[in-house]
Formats: structure tokens, C-alpha cells, sequence
């Protein structure tokens, strides 16, 4: 009886795997069956409803970018300025040029920064910001700085939305960012890509003279009307200020730069503080041919730092003990990459701070401390008299005068005292603005010559830079402003006043 219930139960169990293999073949065919019994229209449904969940859990993800732009929207601006065309003679005759700003707030007032090529030449009175609640305002001063090609303008509402400003410092290459602007005049455009490098320099910005220069690169595409607006992380934090393109076509082809915003805020900081940027000293001479054998020669694996070649005597470098052969490795904190690099960092330091510099000597690092001091020839202290009075032609090269740029009025200018007046053998009392440039696209180009003195606007007299903000800052409901010169410098030259049209200024 047991061989036969085993071959029962042998029996049972072949017949159920040959209908199990049946049911599984038949089951693909059944549901294949049923579902081309369903209409098209039904299927339509079902995919419907399947892209539906999918696009919805993806926008989750996305939805980040909707809110950096909601977030920093009202706190970019777009400008537009009207210059005096170069081609024309006639002085109603101006081109236009779009551009972005940024909102920043310093000691509780409001204040726009921007590349200085977006607004450099334009009168006041024909810059225009238009912000993002439909409001039109034109500044009410404008300083800026050639070196870094910022520039910072003052406004009057005090209910302005300022940017969150973020750490270029803590970027990093591969960082999800955004870009806002005004593309070919296209107001409030955003776009999206990533940080491609860091640290580029040496770079060639259609003939500016910028000199320090640490951009990021990007490929989030910026176009030209992008100049001047931020560069944002996901935190809608700005760590840029778009400002140039690599391009064979005028186009974006993938290639954008942008000032980190930690250069920006210090150079809108010092503009503000004091109408022109105050660039720290170091006092070492650098190597630009420093190379990996070098670097190898002196024990370093790779090429790393700034090779020092020479120390200026009595400089922060010679106090701290900083000797020719040296690599700069460090300073205050950072890595240094080259000798470009270095000299940023010490021209974006604060003048005053001690910093901590690490040094490469003898197959062995060193640390020292120097106390950063003005850059010879920025401020009056610094100065070493000259032997004998300067020509007119002499000042114009002579570069270790303080000398601050009007732009409304197209001039720069220096602050005479008794000191500088004794120096250019002009009379101790001599007091006023030296003109030593005036732009030949300015407002008062062929009225106005280097060597002359603005002493006066209107009924105000003006001593400084400052004063003279001032007196253009004042109200008035002339048509025009008067600006009054002494000869000055031109022996030959006599007293007159030239009439500025009053849309030159913001009223």
C-alpha cells in the first residue's frame, strides 16, 4: 500500500507543475488580452494619470527653483541707461544700454550695485531702475571702481527689499546655480546651470582695464543686459555678479563670469565709506614665470603659491620678516594659487587688519604677521613731495595722487590742499577740485580742461569730492547747474562758468 500512495503523490505532484507551467504561460496572454480589450482612449487615461503622479513627485524636487526666484526677485533691479553717442555731435544724441543691478543694504540704507560698464558715462537723470513692484527711480549718486568694474549707486526709498548675500568663498565647482537679468533688454530673465571653475583671471574684457580680477565661471546662460545681476545658489543667496562672456558670436555659448559677490560687497563697502576703494599694501615683488620646476627645485610637489623676488623697504612685508625666495603659500587663511591671485587678495583686504601669511623657506613652512597698510600713492600721507612743481602734462601720469571719479560730470578729480598746492606750485591757498581727466563723451568734454580748479556750483563752494556730491544733490528748479573754474594749472587759461543741463542729476 506505501509504493502506491508514493506513486498517488508522485502523480499529484507532476500534474500540478504541468498546470502550474499552463497557468503561467496563460496568465501574460489573459492580461495582454485584457488589456487590448481596454478602448485607446482608456489607455490614454491610465498614462495620463501615471505621467501625472510622476511629474508631481519631480516637481517636488524642482519646486527649490521656484522659490529662489520668488525669494531674490524683489531684489533685482533693471537698468536702463541712456549715454551720449561717441558718433554724434549733437548732445540730445544718446544710446542705450540695459543692464541688471543688485539691492544691498549698509547701515540701514538702501544702495544698487552693478558693473560699472553698464552705467559708466550716463548722467544720472538718464539712468533709470526699475524695480519689481512696477516703481521707476533714478539714483541719486553713482561711485565706482575701474580696477573691479563695480559700481554703486545710491537710492532714496528705504522700503527696498535687500539681497541675501551668500559666501563666494564656500562655492564650489559643480554647485546647482541660477542667473537673473536682462538679456537683450528682456527684464527678469532666469536661468539655470551649474558652476563650471573658479579663480579665472588674466581674462580680456573688451579693452576694460580691470585688474583684479577672480571670476566664477558658469554655463548658466548670460547674455548681454545681464550685466550687473546676481549669480544665485539654491539658498537664493547672491554669490555672484554676472559681468562677462567668453564668445565668438556676441552670444552665450556656455561660458559666463562672475565677480564673487565677498569682492563685490567689500568694494561697495569701501565706495560707500569713502567714494573710492582703499587698496591694502603688502610690499613683495612677484614672480610671474614661477613654475613647477621651480616649485619642485624649492621641495614643493607642485607649483603652489607666489615666489617673492624682492620686499619693499619699511613695508607691512619687511616688518614681518618676509624675504626674497619665499612662497607665499597662505594668506589670512586662504590658499594661495599664483601671484595674480595673491595680489587680489591683498587688494580686497580691508586696510588696517593683520593678517596671517604662511610662508614656504627652506623646505619648511614659516608663519608671519603683517599689518596691511594703504597702497602708496592712494592717500596723502603716503606721498613724497616732488622736487620741483609738475607741468599740466606731468599730472595727468602722476599716479600716486588721490583722485575720484564724477561720473555724472565725466571728470576725476583731486582734492587740493596746501600740501598738494605747494607741490604743483600752485598758491597755498588755492583750494577746490583738480580736473586731471576729462571723458570725451562726458557732458563737459571741450568745456572743460585738466589743470582747471572746480571751485564752486551754483552759490556752494566745494573743497572735496564729497562737497561736491552734495551741492549736485541739491535741489533746485533751474534748468540748468553752473560749475565755476579757476584756471589752475593753465597759466594761460582764464575764470568761467560752464551750464550743465539739470537732467544730468537726479532731482
Amino acid at each position: 500500500m506505501n509504493w502506491q500512495r508514493s506513486v498517488l503523490a508522485g502523480g499529484m505532484l507532476l500534474l500540478g507543475m504541468v498546470l502550474g507551467n499552463a497557468l503561467f504561460q496563460w496568465l501574460p496572454w489573459w492580461a495582454v488580452r485584457a488589456q487590448s480589450t481596454s478602448s485607446p482612449r482608456e489607455q490614454r487615461q491610465q498614462l495620463l494619470a501615471r505621467l501625472d503622479q510622476a511629474a508631481d513627485e519631480l516637481e517636488k524636487h524642482l519646486l527649490v527653483y521656484q522659490l529662489v526666484v520668488e525669494a531674490a526677485s524683489p531684489s533685482v533691479v533693471h537698468i536702463e541707461a541712456q549715454k551720449p553717442n561717441p558718433r554724434s555731435n549733437s548732445p540730445q544724441a544718446f544710446i542705450e544700454e540695459a543692464g541688471s543691478g543688485i539691492i544691498i543694504q549698509h547701515q540701514g540704507r538702501f544702495y544698487v550695485v552693478t558693473n560699472r560698464h553698464v552705467v559708466q558715462g550716463a548722467p544720472l537723470g538718464r539712468i533709470t531702475l526699475h524695480l519689481s513692484d512696477g516703481r521707476e527711480i533714478h539714483p541719486l549718486r553713482l561711485r565706482s571702481d575701474p580696477e573691479t568694474d563695480i559700481a554703486v549707486l545710491w537710492v532714496a526709498p528705504r522700503d527696498l527689499v535687500p539681497a541675501r548675500i551668500g559666501n563666494s568663498d564656500q562655492v564650489r565647482i559643480g554647485q546647482v546655480v541660477l542667473t537673473m537679468g536682462s538679456p537683450f533688454g528682456l527684464s527678469r530673465s532666469v536661468t539655470s546651470g551649474i558652476i563650471s571653475a573658479k579663480g579665472r583671471r588674466r581674462l580680456e574684457l573688451g579693452g576694460q582695464q580691470v585688474r583684479y580680477q577672480d571670476f566664477l565661471q558658469t554655463d548658466a546662460a548670460i547674455n548681454p543686459g545681464n550685466s550687473g545681476g546676481p549669480l544665485l545658489n539654491l539658498h537664493a543667496e547672491v554669490i555672484g555678479m554676472n559681468t562677462a562672456i567668453a564668445s565668438n558670436s556676441g552670444g552665450n555659448e556656455g561660458i559666463g563670469f562672475s565677480i564673487p559677490i565677498n569682492m563685490v560687497m567689500f568694494v561697495a563697502h569701501e565706495l560707500i565709506e569713502h567714494s573710492q576703494v582703499r587698496r591694502a599694501f603688502l610690499g613683495v615683488n612677484l614672480d610671474g614665470d614661477y613654475d613647477l620646476a621651480r616649485a619642485q627645485q624649492l621641495g614643493l610637489p607642485r607649483r603652489i603659491g607666489a615666489y617673492v623676488t624682492a620686499v619693499t623697504p619699511d613695508s607691512p612685508a619687511q616688518q614681518a620678516g618676509i624675504l626674497p625666495g619665499d612662497v607665499v603659500l597662505r594668506f589670512d587663511g586662504k590658499e594661495v594659487e599664483d601671484d595674480i591671485h595673491l595680489i587680489n587678495l591683498v587688494g580686497t583686504t580691508p586696510v588696517g587688519k593683520k593678517v596671517q601669511i604662511v610662508l614656504w623657506r627652506n623646505r619648511r613652512r614659516v608663519t608671519v604677521e603683517a599689518t596691511l597698510v594703504p597702497r602708496p600713492g592712494q592717500f596723502q600721507s603716503h606721498h613724497r613731495p616732488a622736487p620741483k612743481p609738475l607741468a599740466r602734462n606731468a599730472l595727468v601720469r602722476w599716479n600716486d595722487l588721490p583722485r575720484w571719479e564724477v561720473d555724472p560730470l565725466g571728470l576725476t578729480v583731486l582734492e587740493l590742499d596746501a600740501a598738494l598746492s605747494r607741490r604743483l606750485g600752485l598758491p597755498e591757498q588755492e583750494h577746490g577740485l583738480l580736473v586731471s581727466h576729462v571723458d570725451a563723451r562726458g557732458p563737459l568734454a571741450g568745456k572743460v580742461q585738466v589743470g582747471e580748479v572746480l571751485y564752486a556750483v551754483e552759490s556752494w563752494t566745494v573743497r572735496t569730492a564729497q562737497e561736491l556730491d552734495q551741492a549736485l544733490s541739491r535741489g533746485t528748479r533751474a534748468s540748468s547747474i553752473r560749475l565755476h573754474f579757476r584756471p589752475g594749472l593753465l597759466r594761460q587759461g582764464r575764470p568761467h562758468t560752464v551750464a550743465v543741463s539739470r537732467d544730468q542729476f537726479a532731482r
